[in-house]
Parts: structure tokens; C-alpha cells; sequence
């Protein structure tokens, strides 16, 4: 008898699997159709010079971006369009762009979430019970992803003058996906959102007090007494959807705070404004479209780039041990046009195009991003619990600015955009040199910054949010 529990417990685990795989079918499959939409509507205002076989494999290389999957370019030293052989060739390089733009990236979490709360829902239990049938949705979308992997190789591609900065340009290159990152960002991703979304299909805040039988008193009835609390309630499981859901939710905020604050800096300086659109649309309305459309899906990169300067953090351009500071409140670089706008750029007859000045007045104002994310964040996590006094709540706004940092750090570690270059000469590994070029924010202190932010502000929100009327009275 004493195993009976366990064994009910391995068989509840074994459900679910079915539906675990069709939703990891689904969100592959709606991820994957908006990048192939996105890569197919530059083809259709482009030249259209390559096959469409190609521009398919093209839109599995910005699938697997949205992943944050870097994309391994390689050549064997041959000219372009000519198969060489990595044998035969004294020289080898290999750049790999790792970088995710967010909006893809968001789309992939939203399916991810909904599938674990499928998943979630077929398997059922308690919160954390639900949370690990939730994360079964990872084992089959990694697969997947894995298989997509191996079909996705472009070969003999021909790349941008531009390249031949890295040493590739004008030779045979093969495009593919990291085959290891490929299984292990989807397996974190599906595990991560599959999980909250088997935890938050299950309702963690209350937990019933088992009614007596109809024909049984209850004991306040036999001795006249008032029961006065119906329901035992369980402050534990609250605490953790506060961390869950309210430091989403102070994430969420401080990414659309951070997007106005871009929106009003667009409308304060017009001449910039319009200059960036009749750049965008030079070359006609279609191209200018899919211009805008390819910038508004790393409009969420700039967000939390934009939330982690203004909570202190510095968005760094580094080359292999040397890095600079090119957007905090010590340090603004000076730009012309848009790029003012988001920090980057050079202005006219500068020497260098990161010369750091003082940012001004205005600019300070986006503290208040990160202080109004946190006070409504822990407002939000107040409310999603049986908490009877203000400081409960005020705890429970603290447990979301701990959630806040745990979701920022994923947030910066997914934004961040790293360039790999390695070159072997000859044929020996010994002889490689690696050189890494990456542009974003300090993924450690802002992920520090935001548990400071988070606790303080969310605390203070929740504590004068307070208790719920009918629980305080």
C-alpha cells in the first residue's frame, strides 16, 4: 500500500504526452510560418535573384534566430558559387551571428505558454504538479527544432561586400544553424513558458476547506459560533504566482514604458522622425514597408535595451576584452537623424562614432520606467492572493520585483547580439583564432539592477495597494 501513491503519481506523469507533441507541432509550425512570411515579403520586394528553396531555408535561419540560435556562416576559402573542399584549403573561417529579434521571439513564448497550459490541463494536479506537465511541451519542440535544423543549410551563398570585413566575402559559404544551440535554446524555452503556462492553468491562491456532510453540523454550528472563514487559504502558493505573474507583469510594463518614452522622443524631434521614414521609403512603398516591419520586430530588443538603461545598466559594445559604454546615464553618444533617438550614430565631422556626452535633462525622466513598472507590478501581485494586511501584500509586491529580475535576466541574456569570428590557418585547431564582437546591456548587473528596482518598488506598490475589500473586512 505504501507505494501505491508514488506509482498514481508516475502514471498521472505519463499523460499528456500526446498533446504535448501536438502543441509543440503547432507553435513550430506558427512560429516558422512568420518568419518564412517576413523572409518571402523581402524576396517579393527584392530582386528575387535566389530560388525560392532557398529563401524557404532562408526563413528556417530567422526561425531559429527567433530562439536566439546562432546562424554558423563557414567558408572553405573557395570562390563563391564554387564547391571547395575544406581539406584542400590552407585557410577556414567561420563567423556565427547569434541574435534574436523579440517580437518572433514573443510569439514563440505565447505559443509555448498556451501549449503548457493544453498540456497542463489534460494532465492536472496542484500548481507545481501542473508546472512539470506544462514543461513536457520542451522534450518535442526540441526535437522538432532539431530536425528542422538538419534541413535547414543554404550552400554556395553569396554574400555582401560588406563581409569582407570577416573575411568571407567572395568565397563559398554555407549557411546553418548551430546544430547544440538548436536543442538547447527551444529545450530552456519550452521548459521556461511550458511550465508557467501548466502553473498559471491551475488556480494556486486558494485552497478549499473540505465542507462536512449535509447530515453532520459543522462544530461552529454545534457550539454557536460563527465561521468566520469558510476557506483555509494558502499564502505560499500566492507568493509564487506573485513571482511568476507579477514580475511578468513589471517586465511587460517596463517594456512598453520604455517603448512610449522612444514615441515621445520621436514626436519631440520631428526632423528625426522624418528623416528615418524617407530613408525607409527611398526605394518605394513596399520596400519601406517591409523596412518598417523588419525594425518593428526588434522594437522589443530596444525595449528592454532602453529598460535596462534606465534602471542603470549599461549597453555595452564589446570587442573580445575591450568594450565601451555606449547608452547610460554616465555617458550618451551624440548621433545624427533616428539613430539620436536610440543612442547610436555619429555626429557630423566626429572623429569617432562613440563620443560620449552628458545626456540631457529630459532623459532622466526614464526613471521613472522602472520605478511605475514595479509599483504597478507589485499593485498587480497584491491583488492575486488571499492577503489580509497591508504587509502581506507588501511581501508579496517584493516576491514579484524577485520574479522581475529572474524574467530580466532572460529578457537581456536573449537580446544581446554576438558576432563569432574564428579562423584556422591551416590545418590545425591550435592555430585558431576567436574573436567575439557583442552589443547589449550587462546581462548580470541589469539583472541585479532589477531585483533592486523590482523588491523596493514592488514592494511599496503592494503595500499601498493593500488587501482586497472583502478580505480586509
Amino acid at each position: 500500500m505504501a507505494t501505491g501513491r508514488p506509482v498514481g503519481r508516475w502514471r498521472r506523469f505519463g499523460v499528456g504526452w500526446t498533446t504535448a507533441v501536438g502543441r509543440a507541432m503547432v507553435a513550430a509550425v506558427g512560429a516558422g510560418a512568420l518568419a518564412e512570411a517576413i523572409v518571402f515579403g523581402v524576396y517579393l520586394v527584392g530582386r528575387r535573384t535566389a530560388s525560392k528553396v532557398a529563401v524557404a531555408k532562408s526563413g528556417g535561419i530567422l526561425f531559429f534566430w527567433f530562439h536566439h540560435v546562432g546562424a554558423v556562416f563557414t567558408s572553405a576559402g573557395g570562390p563563391a558559387g564554387v564547391k571547395a573542399k575544406a581539406a584542400a584549403s590552407p585557410v577556414g573561417a567561420s563567423v556565427t551571428v547569434a541574435l534574436a529579434p523579440m517580437l518572433g521571439t514573443a510569439l514563440v513564448a505565447l505559443l509555448l505558454y498556451r501549449g503548457g497550459r493544453d498540456v497542463a490541463s489534460a494532465g492536472g494536479g496542484g500548481g507545481a504538479e501542473r508546472a512539470a506537465h506544462g514543461a513536457k511541451i520542451a522534450v518535442p519542440y526540441a526535437l522538432v527544432c532539431l530536425a528542422a535544423a538538419f534541413g535547414t543549410r543554404l550552400t554556395a551563398v553569396k554574400l555582401l561586400p560588406a563581409t569582407s570585413v570577416l573575411g568571407v566575402a567572395g568565397r563559398a559559404v554555407s549557411v546553418h544553424p548551430s546544430f547544440v544551440a538548436a536543442v538547447l535554446w527551444p529545450l530552456a524555452l519550452g521548459v521556461i513558458f511550458g511550465a508557467v503556462g501548466g502553473f498559471g492553468s491551475a488556480d494556486t491562491r486558494r485552497v478549499p476547506r473540505p465542507s462536512p456532510p449535509r447530515d453532520r453540523p459543522s462544530p461552529a454550528t454545534v457550539t454557536g459560533e460563527s465561521n468566520a472563514e469558510p476557506t483555509r487559504r494558502s499564502t505560499v502558493p500566492s507568493f509564487v504566482h506573485a513571482l511568476v505573474v507579477g514580475g511578468g507583469w513589471m517586465l511587460v510594463l517596463a517594456l512598453v514604458l520604455s517603448v512610449a518614452g522612444l514615441l515621445v522622443l520621436a514626436a519631440v524631434q520631428p526632423h528625426a522622425t522624418a528623416s528615418y521614414f524617407r530613408g525607409a521609403f527611398r526605394r518605394g512603398p513596399a520596400r519601406g514597408g517591409v523596412l518598417v516591419g523588419l525594425n518593428v520586430l526588434a522594437l522589443p530588443n530596444m525595449a528592454i535595451w532602453v529598460a535596462a538603461a534606465a534602471m542603470g545598466a549599461c549597453v555595452r559594445l564589446s570587442l573580445g576584452t575591450v568594450s565601451g559604454c555606449v547608452v547610460s546615464y554616465s555617458g550618451f553618444p551624440r548621433g545624427t537623424g533616428v539613430l539620436r533617438l536610440f543612442g547610436l550614430g555619429a555626429s557630423k565631422g566626429s572623429p569617432h562614432p562613440f563620443i560620449s556626452s552628458r545626456p540631457s535633462v529630459p532623459y532622466l525622466l526614464f526613471l521613472l520606467v522602472p520605478l511605475a513598472a514595479a509599483m504597478l507590478g507589485g499593485m498587480r501581485a497584491a491583488r492575486g492572493g488571499p492577503f489580509s494586511t497591508r504587509l502581506a501584500t507588501g511581501k508579496a509586491g517584493g516576491a514579484a520585483g524577485v520574479g522581475f529580475a529572474l524574467w530580466s535576466l532572460l529578457a537581456l541574456w536573449v537580446s544581446e547580439v554576438v558576432l563569432t569570428v574564428a579562423e584556422a590557418v591551416g590545418r590545425s585547431a591550435s592555430s585558431a583564432g576567436v574573436v567575439t564582437l557583442s552589443l547589449g546591456p550587462s546581462v548580470m548587473t541589469g539583472a541585479l539592477l532589477a531585483l533592486g528596482w523590482g523588491v523596493l518598488g514592488g514592494a511599496l506598490g503592494g503595500f499601498v495597494r493593500g488587501p482586497p475589500r472583502e478580505i480586509r473586512g
